[in-house]
């Protein structure tokens, strides 16, 4: 069931919303969590308060099992990815930098963190994560399709047509 509720991801809230609200009581706390995680970027007044009483439920527990693995890289990760979620950039930010200091080589935490340096709007932060990131991995297309993406943000054509051309 659980693997099932992943799949719903890209869908509209709409059908994320009631595929999540059939297994919010699901006796299985894996289940419960992956409600959470398919409704954490969602506030939705249409659930009736004992739904919206059992949706916190689900995100406390969400919340806890985060919390639980945060002592390694991968935990601060997902940490950093649920504070995304929820809008809270600088707690991602924090998350994300707390994965790296514990393992540096974690290289989906870089993309993961220039893009929270972007939402915040601190490009400059965010170029030279990809920096670093380009450093552990010279050959990383993405490293420089994400840096020609943050240049059009910065009105930097130029540079953003170069990156974009290095990462084909």
């Amino acid at each position: 069931r659980y693997s099932a509720l992943v799949k719903f991801r890209p869908l509209s809230p709409e059908i994320r919303i009631e595929v999540a609200n059939k297994m919010l009581y699901d006796p299985s706390k894996l289940v419960r969590i992956g409600v959470a995680q398919l409704l954490n970027d969602i506030n939705d007044q249409s659930l009736t308060q004992i739904d919206q009483a059992g949706l916190n439920k689900a995100k406390e527990e969400y919340k806890t099992m985060l919390l639980s693995s945060a002592d390694f890289s991968n935990g601060r990760m997902q940490l950093g990815d649920y504070y995304i979620q929820k809008n809270d950039y600088s707690k991602a930010i924090k998350h994300y930098n707390m994965a790296l200091k514990k393992d540096s080589l974690l290289t989906p935490v870089y993309s993961n963190l220039a893009t929270a340096y972007s939402l915040n709007k601190d490009y400059e932060n965010a170029i030279s994560t990809l920096d670093a990131w380009g450093k552990i991995d010279s050959k990383e297309g993405r490293v420089h399709y994400l840096k020609g993406r943050l240049f059009f943000e910065m009105a930097k054509n130029d540079e953003a047509v170069s990156e974009l051309k290095t990462a084909i």
